[in-house]
């Protein structure tokens, strides 16, 4: 029922995310966030968006927001399906100087 909705859902954003990144169609705020930092810091992908994820997840909880199962399940499992995803559609960062 609702968890296997949730779970497609999840599923489906971090698909489309490597696809339009490796479309060259551009990052958002967000994912060039993500991908920066990853070049900068020399971490995995799954490391950096689970690590930005968390860290909105506590600001959000500390400001008084409800953290529930499938916020605390996004926010752990985003990273590595967004990495899965980049692997998939074969991402190679672009050279820069």
């Amino acid at each position: 029922g609702n968890l296997a909705m949730f779970v497609r859902g999840t599923c489906t954003l971090a698909l489309a995310t490597g696809l339009y990144i490796t479309s060259n169609l551009g990052s958002g705020p967000r994912d060039g966030l993500i991908l920066g930092l990853t070049k900068r810091l020399g971490w995995k992908v799954w490391q950096v968006r689970t690590s930005i994820e968390v860290l909105v997840l506590s600001i959000g909880w500390v400001m008084g927001g409800q953290v529930r199962e499938g916020t605390v399940i996004f926010a752990i499992t985003i990273g590595y399906l967004m990495q899965l995803s980049l692997k998939l559609f074969k991402y190679k960062p672009a050279n820069t100087k």
